[in-house]
């Protein structure tokens, strides 16, 4: 089960995830997502020090994704336990060219995701990350003005994944199939990380 979550506060996080729990099912499996502004993901390194783009980009992919696991865990543990999917990226496990700040934030969700599966392994609550690359969405639009097959002729399969393929890997990594999959980052990219 999808949930968006953007939320840079705990009271925000909290709010957002009571909200959601109470109007989806099952709420044992969540995923958080997170997006900023397309331009504040562009930040290169000569820029980093504009603290704006900065702020923003790790107060909505660090900070909400921190925040809306603490509610998930607090919800969860008294359930028994259950399964949390962070979104991360391609990104998150490697350098990417004027992005800088998101290159960071997404590598800090992943970070994050790791330590939490360790610290929460003993609560029967698994932590994992979904990590997509070029997916055909409205944030691939404007990153690529309009042109999405420029990014896909940098995927190995050729092509940009839909937002249903991401949707199955989410559901399987959230499903009892994958019971014992813990901690892990899942990149759904069409081979990119081979690359």
């Amino acid at each position: 089960m999808s949930h968006d979550l953007s939320a840079t506060s705990l009271k925000d996080a909290i709010a957002t995830f009571t909200t959601n729990m109470a109007k989806h099912a099952p709420p044992e499996v969540i995923a958080s997502f997170s997006l900023p502004d397309t331009h504040e993901n562009m930040v290169t390194l000569s820029s980093l020090l504009a603290k704006g783009p900065y702020t923003r980009v790790f107060d909505t992919n660090v900070k909400g994704v921190f925040f809306a696991m603490k509610a998930q865990v607090e919800a969860m543990r008294r359930m028994g336990g259950g399964s949390i999917i962070n979104l991360s990226s391609t990104g998150g496990s490697r350098g990417m060219a004027g992005m800088s700040v998101y290159v960071a934030s997404k590598h800090a969700v992943e970070g994050l995701s790791k330590a939490a599966a360790l610290d929460l392994a003993s609560d029967n609550i698994r932590v994992n990350v979904v990590a997509p690359g070029p997916t055909l969405t409205a944030m691939l639009d404007r990153v690529t003005d309009g042109h999405p097959e420029r990014l896909a002729q940098r995927v190995p399969l050729g092509r940009a994944g839909s937002p249903e393929e991401l949707a199955r890997a989410i559901a399987w990594i959230a499903s009892d199939e994958a019971s014992f999959v813990n901690g892990v980052v899942l990149p759904v990219n069409g081979g990119i990380s081979a690359a």
